[in-house]
């Protein structure tokens, strides 16, 4: 889950908001592992935020890193094939 609160004083300067989600667990069919995926526009600036729940562990941290590789390429794409946005 992931939750954007904002000021009264600078909702109005929020737009474009978008929300994607990733697979990354068992080769990307299954959700228990992955990310949402939060993209909003502050005025002329675009910000992305990620939450994200990948393998925990010293061993993993290669995966780790697939995985986030795998969560930039797939965001905000509807096929979900890593066409870079």
């Amino acid at each position: 889950m992931i939750i954007m609160f904002v000021s009264d004083n600078w909702k109005h300067a929020i737009k474009s908001v978008q929300r994607d989600t990733v697979k990354t667990g068992m080769g990307g069919q299954f959700g228990n592992k992955g990310a949402v995926v939060l993209r909003v526009k502050l005025f002329e600036t675009s910000f992305c935020f990620v939450c994200a729940h990948l393998s925990a562990g010293f061993s993993k941290s290669k995966e780790r890193v697939d995985d986030f590789i795998q969560i930039h390429k797939k965001s905000f794409q509807q096929s979900k094939v890593g066409v870079q946005n």
